[in-house]
C-alpha cells in the first residue's frame, strides 16, 4: 500500500483517507484505560463517531486509523480526535478539515513532510502542560511546563508559559525570578506584561508602572494594561495619574463597566 499525503487535504470520493498522528509522554494509566474517541463533521454536523481503547493499538506512541470515503458526497469534513481517561474526561484533543472533491480523480503531484523532533523533545511536554491548563488543571499543567522548561532554560516560549501559569498559582515571585532574565539578558519583551501583573500583585506599584508602560510603548494600546496601569497608580497615591489612565481607556472604549 502507497499512502500519498495529500498538502490541501482533498480527496475524492473513491479513495481511503488515512489519518495519522502521535501522542508522546502518555502515563502509564493512560496507555492502560485511555481512550481514543473520533468525531466525523459534514460542514459541522456530526455524522460518524467511534471510540477505541488504546490498549488495542499495537503501538502506544504511533496510531493509525483508516476511512472509506465512498459513503460520503462531496463537502467540506472535519475529522476531530480526542484523548479520553478512564473516567472519559477529555485531557488532550486535536481536529483537521479535509474536503471530499465531486472530481473522480484528484491529481497528487508532490508529497510534503514535516519532520518532528523526537519523543524526549521538551515539545511534548509543553503542548500537553498546556492543554492541561487550558481544562483548568493547573498541578499537572505546572509539572509539564516545568519539565519542558527545565529541559530547555533559553527558550523565551517555555519561559513565559512556565511564567504564565505560575501567575495563575499566584506564584508572583517566581513569575519574577522567570522573566526577568529573559527581559534583561534576551530582550524579550513579550515577559513585560506578565511583569507587570505579578508587580501589582506583589504591591511593587512603581515597578508594576514602569513594566506596563514599556509594554504600551512598545505594543501600543491595550486597554487591560491602561486600566492596570491606572490601578496601580490610584493604589500608589497618584490619583491624577490614575485618571489620566482611565481617561485615555474609556476614549477607546466608553462602553466598559
Amino acid at each position: 500500500t502507497q499512502l500519498v499525503p495529500s498538502p490541501r487535504n482533498d480527496f475524492s470520493k473513491n479513495e481511503t483517507l488515512y489519518l495519522f498522528f502521535q501522542i508522546f509522554g502518555l502515563t502509564e494509566e493512560l496507555s492502560d484505560q485511555g481512550t481514543l474517541e473520533y468525531l466525523l463533521f459534514k460542514e459541522e454536523e456530526k455524522i460518524y463517531s467511534f471510540s477505541k481503547k488504546i490498549a488495542d493499538y499495537p503501538d502506544k506512541t504511533h496510531f493509525l486509523e483508516e476511512f472509506p470515503l465512498a459513503d460520503y458526497p462531496p463537502a467540506n469534513y472535519k475529522i476531530r480526535v480526542a484523548l479520553l481517561d478512564d473516567n472519559n474526561k477529555e485531557v488532550l484533543f486535536s481536529q483537521s478539515h479535509f474536503y471530499i472533491s465531486p472530481q473522480p480523480a484528484v491529481p497528487r503531484p508532490w508529497v510534503l513532510s514535516f519532520p518532528m523532533p523526537s519523543s524526549d523533545d521538551p515539545l511534548y511536554a509543553n503542548i500537553l502542560g498546556l492543554q492541561y491548563q487550558n481544562k483548568g488543571e493547573l498541578q499537572k499543567a505546572h509539572s509539564l511546563l516545568e519539565e519542558a522548561f527545565r529541559k530547555q532554560s533559553q527558550s523565551a516560549k517555555y519561559g513565559l508559559d512556565l511564567a504564565r501559569i505560575l501567575f495563575a498559582e499566584k506564584e508572583y515571585k517566581k513569575v519574577k525570578e522567570i522573566a526577568l532574565p529573559f527581559l534583561k539578558e534576551q530582550e524579550k519583551y513579550e515577559f513585560l506584561s506578565v511583569l507587570g501583573k505579578s508587580c501589582q500583585a506583589l504591591g511593587e506599584y512603581a515597578e508594576a508602572i514602569a513594566y506596563y508602560k514599556d509594554y504600551l510603548t512598545r505594543f501600543g494600546t491595550n486597554i487591560q494594561i491602561l486600566n492596570s496601569t491606572g490601578e496601580c497608580y490610584y493604589r500608589w497615591g497618584n490619583v491624577e495619574e490614575a485618571l489620566i489612565a482611565w481617561e485615555k481607556s474609556l476614549e477607546i472604549n466608553p462602553n466598559q463597566e
